[in-house]
């Protein structure tokens, strides 16, 4: 059953056998990136030809869910962003990336995801799973003399990011696979979702990263798997998913400077906001740490 009231909040209670729980899912009117920011759109130093895209991007519009499974406020959102092309997926890769003195580096990044080894991490089963599903439209869709020009625009991948926000307003983001969400979803946007798989928790980060620069700022991390702070690498196209993982893990277990910790974006606390309120917060996602204001 669905509630059209005017705000434009729908629940859509969903109590079918095929679920271990039932949720309480409630949403929006599917709202744009620079809604929230008010027409600014997050500065990043990429190349211009990859800015028309991240621009563009910014102006397509998302779909926020919060999940109850009773009557308490809402600990559970899901953040479902738009259509990605290869391209797209290639840029936002670029865009979230520190390094970008190799550019889109797509050759690199095909060839790499082929012979990347096996993880062995908390996220490890969404990591390979994310990653693998990027390497398939990239390589479909590249070809380093047409480059993206023939790419097919039917083959897309999806954003999905959840997080959960505990009693004390910490938020961590889910790295465990969304396979129920993701059954869910398609059940309750049949129209805009044609195949589960489609989703793409990874590319969710990747998101959530390439929009939020001053809790991105990987230039000087750890390398991954590492203990001493003395060992640094590279992270550029071909890397930041699995490091934006890892900085998502190391968060899990250990304190992290907030510039580094995409769990204090102000985008999670907007989204939050909205879909909860029905309010259209402002937002600043600025190379400096700001909160939320409404």
């Amino acid at each position: 059953m669905v509630e059209r009231p005017n705000l434009g909040k729908e629940k859509l209670g969903l109590n079918e056998p095929r679920l271990k729980k039932e949720w309480i899912i409630t949403t929006r009117h599917p709202i744009r990136l620079i809604d929230l920011t008010r027409g600014e759109i997050p500065r990043r130093d990429v190349d211009p030809q990859v800015w028309d895209g991240y621009a563009r991007l910014a102006e397509h519009k998302l779909r926020v869910f919060a999940l109850t499974s009773g009557l308490e406020e809402p600990q559970d959102f899901i953040l479902v962003g738009p259509l990605l092309t290869a391209k797209d997926t290639n840029g936002l890769l670029y865009a979230a990336a520190p390094d970008k003195r190799f550019g889109l580096d797509t050759p690199d990044l095909i060839e790499e995801g082929l012979n990347r080894p096996n993880h062995n991490t908390p996220g490890s089963e969404t990591l390979e799973e994310s990653e693998q599903r990027v390497l398939k439209l990239l390589s479909t869709n590249y070809s380093v003399d047409k480059k993206f020009r023939w790419q097919n625009n039917t083959d897309i991948v999806i954003p999905i990011l959840k997080w959960h926000k505990n009693a004390q307003g910490e938020r961590e983001i889910i790295l465990t696979p969304l396979v129920e969400e993701k059954s869910d979803l398609a059940y309750v946007l049949p129209c805009e979702l044609n195949d589960p798989q489609d989703m793409n928790s990874g590319m969710g980060i990747i998101y959530l990263a390439a929009y939020s620069p001053a809790h991105s700022a990987w230039n000087e991390a750890v390398n991954p798997g590492t203990p001493s702070t003395m060992r640094f690498h590279s992270i550029g196209t071909t890397n930041v998913m699995e490091h934006a993982f890892h900085m998502l893990e190391e968060q899990h277990a250990n304190p992290i400077p907030a510039s580094h910790d995409l769990q204090k974006s102000p985008l999670l606390a907007g989204l939050e906001e909205y879909v909860t309120t029905g309010i259209v917060p402002k937002i600043d996602l600025s190379s400096t740490p700001l909160s939320v204001s409404v």
